[in-house]
């Protein structure tokens, strides 16, 4: 049963719920009979203002998306559009209704930037390039992760088909953090701490939404399902062996060099 202050929404057969007042997504599904989780997703805008988002599985078996009052507005329709393509209903807790409505009734996308870049390890962007692939971690022939204890238990809690993509980050951003939590076994990391680095390999991912590849899920800039075939959509890989006079590497240090180089390069290839 629907709250007092909820209601649901099937507009563009979009299918969400806001969430009355008293909603908690450590609890049972109130809007299931059953009180589980397995067909809905939560989204909140109500976060702490020093995080820009959290994600996690809660006890109650809830995947939860929290953003926060400032920065929710460009990921809530991407969000609903794909948990809803994935057979998940979004139970959205919020302060903002209004607001949340109009986005939604406008379907404001988020705008893919022009490059965006897919980090690796050093050994992985070799078979990569032999392939002239990148693959999603499900597709892949061998184990090409870093065992962890901690990172792998997260992975875990994500929805299943995550697996089914490759994960994209901006330039700006630092996808480089993800390695470094790999090899450290922990998401309590700084940009500035010592780490062995691989490669960045930058992607034309603006020919890739062209192409109708990008996928837009609320969490993440973009990602690709199952792979990238780099023939039609590498820039450019940049290594750590392109810098063999560097002994020691933080993965601030490594971002900034490898975008350094490649901005020399699309600087180039405009004025050429």
């Amino acid at each position: 049963m629907l709250g007092r202050r909820s209601f649901a929404a099937h507009k563009e057969k979009m299918k969400y719920i806001i969430a009355s007042s008293d909603f908690n997504p450590n609890s049972i599904n109130t809007y299931e009979k059953n009180g589980l989780y397995t067909s809905y997703s939560c989204f909140s805008t109500n976060g702490n203002t020093k995080y820009d988002l959290i994600t996690k599985r809660t006890n109650s078996g809830c995947w939860l998306v929290k953003y926060n009052k400032n920065n929710y507005q460009n990921h809530i329709y991407d969000f609903i559009k794909y948990e809803n393509t994935n057979g998940r209903i979004v139970i959205i807790q919020t302060e903002f209704i209004d607001e949340v409505t109009t986005i939604l009734d406008n379907r404001n996308i988020s705008i893919i930037p022009r490059v965006l870049v897919h980090s690796t390890s050093l050994e992985t962007s070799i078979k990569i390039t032999n392939e002239a692939k990148i693959r999603a971690l499900k597709y892949l022939t061998i184990n090409t992760k870093i065992d962890s204890t901690e990172i792998s238990k997260y992975q875990k809690n994500e929805p299943e088909e995550f697996s089914e993509y490759v994960m994209l980050g901006e330039v700006e951003g630092n996808t480089e953090l993800v390695i470094a939590m790999y090899q450290k076994d922990t998401f309590n990391i700084s940009e500035n701490e010592i780490y062995k680095p691989g490669a960045r390999i930058y992607l034309d991912t603006e020919k890739m939404d062209r192409d109708g590849l990008i996928v837009r899920d609320g969490i993440h800039i973009g990602k690709v399902h199952k792979e990238i075939e780099l023939n039609k959509y590498l820039i450019k890989t940049i290594t750590v062996n392109d810098f063999p006079f560097v002994e020691e590497w933080t993965p601030k240090k490594f971002k900034d060099a490898c975008n350094s180089v490649i901005k020399k390069c699309l600087t180039i290839a405009s004025t050429g």
